[in-house]
């Protein structure tokens, strides 16, 4: 179908009517819209835009295409459904509310309490890296608490020398955990906004980025388990490192990311 045109109160998709005349375009279109009376009477800000302006949040009407990564073997929101595909879904235990992700849309993300009893676990996950294979894992988190005690973002394996690894907020600072071979971080995050922590291990080095910034880099000999993945607070074989805040878009990689891909995660609906 060809060009479009509107007579009076009739959409007309293809052709135009002039005095009566029709009149055919030449050419592609794709996707055509009218705005509603509502966004013509605001000059194209529409309700939402009125909402945002009076502070309300709102949700984004479109957002730019996934990502095409590869590699991913599990990714979890709020929800805890796997979205890799692999159908590793999470269980979700206590009282996990789910609350507005990074762009402000309604129950996306998962929001943890502080309290040890509320998080989200995977009991088997087949597909995790273990031993010192390679992996990337990134996850996006917001919160206000300082977590003198450590709050656990993303965890698995178990509480033994160099068997665990996981994504932690200790102190205000991130920090990566291989439990007794460990990398504290340098990025202040507690500070009530979203950030992407981007963890990735070479099979020597690991590397942590907070916002696509390194953070903190050193070389960790990991023998990773492949016990229960756990989403905001430690695994259960260890002491309680419960999360005080909103965790979204847990993302694990059986590879290396480049600086690009982690960019791309980052950037994924605009956000900067």
């Amino acid at each position: 179908m060809r060009g479009f045109g509107v007579a009076v109160s009739i959409l007309v998709l293809g052709a135009c009517h002039t005095g009566g005349v029709p009149a055919d375009f030449m050419g592609d279109f794709e996707e055509p819209r009218v705005p509603p009376a509502a966004m013509r009477a605001t000059g194209g800000r529409g309700a939402e835009g009125e909402k945002r302006e009076a502070g309300e949040s709102a949700p984004k009407p479109w957002r730019a295409p996934e990502p095409v990564i590869g590699g991913l073997v599990a990714r979890y929101r709020g929800h805890g459904v796997d979205l890799s595909g692999h159908e590793r879904d999470a269980t979700i235990v206590g009282a996990v509310e789910l609350v507005p992700d990074r762009f402000g849309i309604p129950r996306s993300a998962a929001w943890f309490d502080g309290a040890e009893g509320n998080f989200m676990i995977v009991s088997d996950h087949d597909l995790l890296p273990t031993g010192s294979a390679p992996r990337t894992v990134s996850a996006w988190f917001r919160t206000s608490a300082s977590h003198p005690v450590a709050g656990g973002v993303v965890n698995w394996g178990e509480n033994d020398l160099g068997k665990r690894f996981g994504l932690l907020v200790l102190e205000d600072t991130d920090y990566f955990v291989g439990q007794w071979a460990d990398l504290p971080g340098s990025r202040f995050v507690s500070d009530d906004r979203w950030h992407d922590m981007v963890t990735v291990f070479d099979g020597t080095t690991v590397s942590v980025y907070v916002d696509t910034v390194l953070s903190a880099s050193g070389e960790i000999a990991l023998d990773t388990t492949r016990k229960e993945l756990v989403i905001g607070r430690s695994p259960l074989d260890h002491h309680p490192e419960p999360f005080t805040g909103a965790i979204d878009d847990v993302r694990i990689y059986d590879r290396v990311l480049s600086a690009d891909e982690r960019a791309a995660i980052f950037a994924h609906g605009g956000w900067r």
